[in-house]
């Protein structure tokens, strides 16, 4: 009888980065299809796709006659780095609490306010999809390409991508509260509060990523 896949591939993908992230998962430790699949209560084909994604964010290797294992990751460079990409993200927000107008302001407002139905609705994708739209165009409004460009960067080194549950994004509520914050600030024209709130917002996600990995501390 064929196995039920209880996770879907952005789930399974998601929950096997965190664990990779949070040091479940050695740097250069096979990853063997069989025990992953025992692990997740899913059949190979699923993992097999799930390494072949997590290959293409640089966390995943594979080598020929030795099948897949984890890449050399230092995670304390990571953590230095998202630590930058507060300080980014804070500076971003801070240039462009002076150039939004109130049309910028309404299609903020509505990321945020959608953002919120969807975490009512348990609606992870949404949730992702206003997330990402919400902080990318506040960049997009900040008038330094270069500082964009730095950040785009630091995301990509820290191997950023969109978390598919809702275990990834910690705690939701405080996050909420967090994007409403710097959107108070940017309504405000703010430059000081909203680049303390975007960086406080940043450093909370590190914190909640620190505290995932220390559930793993004792394995």
């Amino acid at each position: 009888m064929a196995r039920i896949c209880k996770y879907s591939e952005g789930e399974l993908v998601d929950y096997i980065r965190r664990e990779i992230l949070a040091g479940k998962y050695k740097p250069r430790e096979h990853l063997v299809e069989k025990e992953l699949s025992d692990r997740y209560q899913v059949s190979r084909t699923p993992i097999r796709e799930a390494l072949t994604q997590l290959e293409a964010m640089g966390l995943v290797v594979r080598e020929k006659h030795k099948g897949a294992m984890v890449a050399d990751i230092d995670l304390k460079t990571i953590h230095e780095m998202q630590q930058v990409r507060a300080c980014l993200e804070g500076m971003i927000a801070r240039l462009a609490a002076a150039r939004l107008v109130d049309e910028d302001l309404a299609i903020l407002e509505r990321y945020v306010a959608k953002m919120e139905q969807s975490t009512a609705d348990l609606d992870i994708d949404e949730y992702t999809r206003n997330n990402n739209a919400f902080h990318n165009y506040i960049s997009n409004c900040c008038g330094n390409a270069y500082l964009v460009a730095s950040h785009e960067n630091i995301m990509q080194k820290t191997i950023h991508r969109p978390c598919r549950t809702w275990e990834g994004l910690g705690n939701v509520q405080r996050t909420n509260e967090s994007h409403r914050s710097i959107l108070t600030a940017l309504q405000m024209h703010d430059p000081i509060e909203a680049q303390e709130a975007a960086t406080q917002h940043v450093l909370d996600a590190l914190e909640a990523q620190k505290k995932f990995q220390s559930m793993f501390s004792f394995l």
